[in-house]
């Protein structure tokens, strides 16, 4: 069964496979892979779709750090590599 999570303020659960994280929370990416490996599913694949909205850098924001929506982009990805891993 296909499940996801889009971000939000608060940790919460909606309907079957359905969850609220917040993207900065590494603890809520860890709690929807436990609650998914309680329920006895089986990631067969992740797509992590949160850099899709990310608008492009501009020259002078490439020089000089990453702006906020790349850190919540590249930041989730860590914490589902991270709890994937921790899973494991």
């Amino acid at each position: 069964m296909p499940a996801g999570a889009a971000f939000g303020p608060t940790y919460g659960r909606g309907a079957e496979g359905r969850w609220t994280i917040d993207p900065k929370a590494p603890e809520h990416v860890r709690r929807v892979v436990h609650e998914l490996g309680a329920g006895g599913e089986i990631a067969r694949g992740i797509v992590h779709l949160a850099a899709v909205d990310v608008p492009p850098l501009d020259a002078k924001a490439r020089e000089t750090s990453l702006v906020e929506p790349d850190r919540v982009a590249t930041g989730s990805l860590l914490h589902v590599v991270q709890a994937l891993s921790g899973a494991m």
